[in-house]
């Protein structure tokens, strides 16, 4: 169970990093919107 929750919370990094990436290429304001939901994610995986 523990093991799981490591591998979803790298797996949601992976993606973040990937989106991040993008969006930087993209603009800021897209960034500021990637903020916001990484900011989200990791309070959905701490509880």
């Amino acid at each position: 169970m523990r093991m799981h929750a490591r591998m979803k919370k790298t797996a949601i990094q992976l993606i973040l990093e990937k989106e991040i990436s993008f969006r930087l290429q993209t603009g800021p304001a897209t960034f500021l919107l990637v903020m916001r939901l990484c900011v989200v994610s990791v309070i959905y995986v701490r509880r």
